[in-house]
């Protein structure tokens, strides 16, 4: 299966509009819609988002290795994993990055504790 057959797969999988996928990745629809037709490719970026999105490796949403089951396994995103990245969220990120291993670690454990 090629990309754009398996990106339109993948998103009827998961029942998301192109809008919505578009949105996601802060590109047009049109944009979107071009790289289910295959008369664009998405950037190394888009695609890391929607492997992300997806709950697929890279390599599995790239890869043109006829395994059309691959896409039904992965995990239902919630709505809030669909949203665009909002100004803090990617400060925190890029912060996040800088930290040494140990000290990501300790971030994780610290926010952890702020769920529900």
């Amino acid at each position: 299966m090629n990309l754009n057959d398996k990106l339109r797969k993948i998103r009827t999988e998961h029942s998301y509009t192109q809008q919505k996928i578009a949105d996601y990745l802060e590109i047009e629809r049109s944009t979107y819609a071009y790289y289910e037709t295959g008369t664009t490719k998405p950037s190394i970026l888009s695609l890391q988002k929607l492997s992300q999105l997806y709950g697929i490796s890279l390599d599995a949403l790239i890869a043109d290795d006829g395994n059309e089951n691959l896409l039904v396994a992965s995990p239902q995103p919630s709505e809030a994993d669909c949203a665009p990245v909002s100004r803090d969220e990617a400060e925190i990120i890029r912060i996040f990055r800088e930290l040494s291993d140990e000290k990501k670690s300790a971030f994780l454990t610290f926010i952890k504790t702020f769920r529900n």
